[in-house]
């Protein structure tokens, strides 16, 4: 397995791209990248690390994480769920102001996607979603029940090691 802790992700096509490994990323930012973490298979541990200005927030393909207590906004796509979402636990992180959206269901991801207990800012979650409500056939993002207010979330300076 492999772990990254404090570390600062920029400007890179992907910030982390992993396959076939565990996987712990805490801390880190990721910031103007074409996408911050891609994934396929796992376990991975995402906690308390930024996806701020990338094209995609976060990609997982076939994917087992634990997503949780991060920040994950102003991405053109917050999560990307490209296939068998089903192993995914998204939970008390504040996803929002994505600007496409804030959780996308690929067209071959006919799992349902459990990202229960999150902060989405204001308005309707639902309109910043791309699952079965807008594309029968494919995954429905289980939202509720939903954060009234942001999770209280602390990420590391990776610039104090």
């Amino acid at each position: 397995g492999s772990r990254f802790a404090n570390c600062d992700f920029r400007y890179a096509s992907w910030g982390i791209h992993s396959h076939f490994n565990a996987l712990s990323v805490s801390g880190c930012t990721f910031t103007g990248n074409e996408g911050g973490i891609r994934f396929r298979s796992g376990p991975l541990l995402i906690k308390n690390s930024l996806f701020k200005d990338n094209d995609i927030g976060i990609r997982a393909f076939r994917g087992q994480a634990e997503i949780t207590g991060n920040i994950i906004t102003g991405n053109r796509k917050g999560i990307f769920v490209r296939e068998q979402g089903g192993g995914l636990s998204i939970t008390r992180n504040n996803i929002y102001d994505n600007r496409d959206y804030n959780i996308w269901v690929g067209d071959f991801n006919t799992e349902d996607i459990q990202a229960r207990e999150n902060w989405w800012g204001s308005g309707d979650p639902e309109d910043k979603f791309f699952d079965a409500r807008r594309e029968p056939g494919i995954g429905l993002i289980h939202y509720e029940p939903r954060l009234t207010d942001p999770v209280e979330i602390s990420i590391a300076d990776p610039g104090q090691k």
